[in-house]
């Protein structure tokens, strides 16, 4: 087990290091420096901004080699230094630690969600296999894990924002993290991110709960006797769960 925990976590800081790595080199490479995106306002109104980048580009080392570049970045990242936004004038660890807060509520609340209606429809359709509940299910599994979320969340803000003016599309952060206006003006932000999560958890709940009902211990539990609500609760769900638990980790 420890050795197995060592590994993934091996796993997490090689990936989180190679993703550090290609958004400095997209960023970089990308048509426009951070300067001139700075300075784009000033720029749209023609204004020469040659010197104000160059001094941009000297205050953040924009002007130095790309490699030193790339040892600087990294070796702030290592001391917990995050950089400075350019876009507010602050530190970014500054702003992380006063809006996290916000970004946990919505992921804790969409991931929760998922999970209950994801394993509750991945049950119903592996029981209910091949009859028009399981179609409908599999179904909605398919369009879920098909549609974008980005696409999904400005349809639901067109329709029930902009049309239909049920909920708010802003969060009010002087009021308290679980307030009522504040839940609802999140309704559309979980819906649009728990919808891709539950589709997932379905279809893998459900194929994991099929390719126990046809293990031979579950075979030799009917052929006991035992009452098919025991043999799905105990038997069959208790040992799907596993593969289950470890995708949502």
């Amino acid at each position: 087990m420890l050795r197995y925990i060592i590994k993934r976590i091996a796993y997490a800081i090689a990936i989180s290091f190679a993703i550090m790595s290609i958004t400095f080199v997209l960023l970089r490479f990308s048509p426009a420096s951070p300067a001139d995106r700075y300075l784009a306002n000033l720029a749209a109104k023609g204004e020469n901004i040659e010197e104000a980048i160059k001094a941009i580009e000297a205050r953040y080392g924009l002007n130095k080699p790309l490699h030193e570049q790339y040892f600087d970045y990294m070796r702030n990242l290592l001391r917990g230094n995050l950089g400075w936004s350019i876009a507010t004038s602050m530190p970014v660890a500054e702003l992380i630690k006063r809006h996290w807060i916000y970004s946990f509520q919505l992921v804790f609340l969409s991931t929760i969600i998922a999970i209950i209606f994801g394993i509750l429809l991945g049950i119903i359709s592996a029981i209910k296999q091949n009859e028009s509940v399981d179609y409908a299910v599999r179904f909605f599994s398919l369009i879920g894990i098909s549609i974008p979320n980005f696409w999904l969340g400005i349809m639901l803000i067109l329709i029930f924002s902009v049309k239909l003016g049920i909920f708010k599309t802003y969060y009010d952060t002087s009021l308290p993290l679980f307030s009522l206006a504040n839940l609802k003006a999140l309704i559309l932000p979980v819906l649009t991110l728990s919808t891709g999560m539950i589709a997932a958890y379905t279809r893998y709940t459900r194929n994991s709960m099929l390719e126990y009902l046809r293990k031979d211990f579950v075979k030799t539990a009917r052929a006991k006797g035992l009452k098919e609500r025991t043999v799905l609760f105990k038997h069959v769900l208790r040992n799907a769960m596993l593969p289950i638990i470890t995708i949502i980790m």
